[in-house]
């Protein structure tokens, strides 16, 4: 939890701190990779992992990564539709594109999942469900941009509450998986979808007045589509490493 916080101070205070020639894009996916895969993977070759990979194991990351795009594909099929019927969306920025919808997902998916969940199932021997409100509180946490009394809001902790949500969805694809792959695939989608539509509150802008619904629609299609393949792809496999409750 410590490297949790730790990375994530790390990462809002030198993000703040910096005056660099590029956009904040590229700046903000060199801070993840450093103040938080980084981090993650040096303590556990520290504290454990014979190799380090051993610890890409550990985090979820050994092999199988063309099952997030796969997943990421899939999931993708209904923003795809929105593509088609409600207009073409928002251009999206090669920074944009590199630093938000693969690094960012990638690196808050060693942090949140492979590390804090992971960590806190296998190594802590927590139940799975405990470890999964854990992680999904701080990914919430993370997602507040501004925590002092007099700015936070209804809207920040409505943000809060929505990753929140999205972390207990993602950490229980993790635990089902045994892998970060198709969470990585997941939330790299999810992430295309705010930046190609907005949030819903600018849904209005994308791509017409009719895409507001489509676009929600489309999002919770994608979510139905993640808990069915999972739950179908995984429902043989027996998960020895954790349990979903204590006994």
């Amino acid at each position: 939890m410590l490297v949790v916080v730790a990375g994530w101070a790390a990462f809002r205070q030198v993000g703040a701190a910096l005056t660099l020639p590029w956009s904040d894009d590229w700046t903000d996916a060199v801070l993840k990779l450093t103040f938080w895969v980084a981090p993650c993977a040096i303590a556990l070759r520290l504290f454990g992992a014979g190799s380090y990979r051993e610890v890409a194991a550990e985090l979820g990351l050994a092999g199988r990564a063309w099952v997030g795009v796969a997943f990421g594909l899939v999931a993708l099929v209904p923003l795809l539709a929105v593509m088609a019927f409600a207009g073409t969306p928002r251009p999206v920025r090669f920074d944009v594109l590199v630093g938000v919808v693969i690094v960012g997902p990638v690196a808050e998916e060693v942090l949140f999942r492979g590390w804090l969940f992971r960590q806190l199932s296998r190594q802590a021997g927590w139940p799975a469900l405990a470890a999964v409100l854990v992680s999904a509180i701080a990914f919430g946490l993370a997602h507040i941009h501004n925590l002092s009394s007099y700015a936070f809001h209804s809207r920040e902790l409505t943000t809060m509450l929505s990753a929140a949500a999205v972390g207990v969805l993602l950490a229980w694809m993790v635990w089902r998986w045994n892998s970060l792959w198709p969470a990585i695939g997941l939330h790299a989608v999810m992430n295309l979808s705010w930046q190609l539509f907005g949030g819903p509150a600018l849904a209005a802008n994308s791509a017409a007045d009719a895409g507001t619904n489509l676009t929600n629609a489309a999002r919770l299609a994608t979510v139905a589509i993640a808990v069915a393949v999972t739950w179908i792809g995984t429902r043989r496999r027996a998960v020895k490493e954790a349990k979903w409750v204590s006994v």
